[in-house]
């Protein structure tokens, strides 16, 4: 289990959470569902502050997902929840279940 992440890792981990729904038409179709995301302006999105802390508050609200990912990217499941506290937009008092 990850214990220390710098801000480029935790952004690094977002980026391939994004990359990773993008990848799957029905999780993102979800996520655009909640998050009112559009692929049309995808780079806009993106470039917004707090996007990709969204991106990661969407696969914490999402089990299924955390473990998807963590084992197509080959990370723990803790590191999205460690890369939240960190990233611009994220929550830093955000208490981590390490019971995964």
């Amino acid at each position: 289990m990850p214990t220390r992440m710098t801000a480029a890792e935790a952004e690094n981990i977002a980026l391939q959470a994004f990359l990773f729904l993008v990848a799957d038409d029905e999780r993102l179709q979800r996520f655009a569902g909640l998050s009112g995301f559009d692929m049309g302006n995808a780079r806009q999105a993106a470039a917004e502050p707090g996007f990709l802390a969204g991106v990661l508050a969407h696969y914490l609200g999402d089990e299924q997902a955390i473990v998807a990912f963590s084992e197509a990217e080959n990370i723990h499941p803790l590191s999205l929840a460690i890369a939240y506290r960190i990233i611009p937009g994220g929550d830093p008092t955000l208490e981590i279940n390490t019971g995964f």
